[in-house]
């Protein structure tokens, strides 16, 4: 797990926590506790640390700012690639379709079981990274550059991205079904 998302995972958990603490309070008052004597102390202790009032205040704000941000949609629809400039605007393609297009292409290399792909966009087109899964008795470095060929082609002549590169690992060599002696 990466440093960003484990501090994304640890400001969530905080905010749930103090969620989980409101609501514990509101169902103390629907039950019958009278929350103004606990309240005032919390008040009278703000008044006298107000520096630690602003910064639990600011806290809240930024956690729920924070929190707002990792859950709300981003505009701009889908990432893409540019593709052409034509007289009524540009052309682009999604990198979702770009990673289909590339998976149903590997796929059907022969050799090929399964295909895990990812689609970096760059300056001048796109990067394909592809995991693969083959069947035994493949040699792998033409198998590598077979799939490699096929999807620099169907990419570029299907949907006019160029490919700067396609790197292949070969993740799996499995059997294409049970073993029978």
């Amino acid at each position: 797990m990466s440093a960003v998302s484990a501090a994304v995972r640890g400001i969530v958990l905080l905010f749930t926590l103090l969620c989980l603490a409101l609501a514990a309070a509101l169902f103390g008052v629907a039950g019958g506790w009278d929350p103004s004597v606990t309240l005032a102390r919390w008040v009278a202790l703000g008044a006298g640390h107000p520096w630690l009032a602003g910064g639990l205040g600011g806290l809240l704000v930024f956690l729920g700012g924070l929190v707002a941000w990792l859950v709300l949609p981003r505009p701009g629809g889908p990432r893409a690639t540019a593709v052409t400039e034509t007289e009524w605007g540009e052309v682009a393609v999604s990198l979702d379709a770009v990673q289909d297009l590339v998976v149903r292409t590997a796929r059907g290399v022969p050799g090929v079981k399964d295909v895990g792909a990812r689609i970096t966009p760059k300056e001048s087109g796109v990067e394909v990274r592809l995991a693969l899964t083959v069947l035994p008795d493949q040699p792998i470095p033409e198998l590598g550059e077979a799939v490699q060929r096929q999807v620099e082609s169907q990419v570029k002549g299907l949907l006019g991205v160029h490919v700067t590169a396609v790197r292949v690992a070969i993740q799996q060599v499995v059997r294409d079904g049970p073993r029978t002696e």
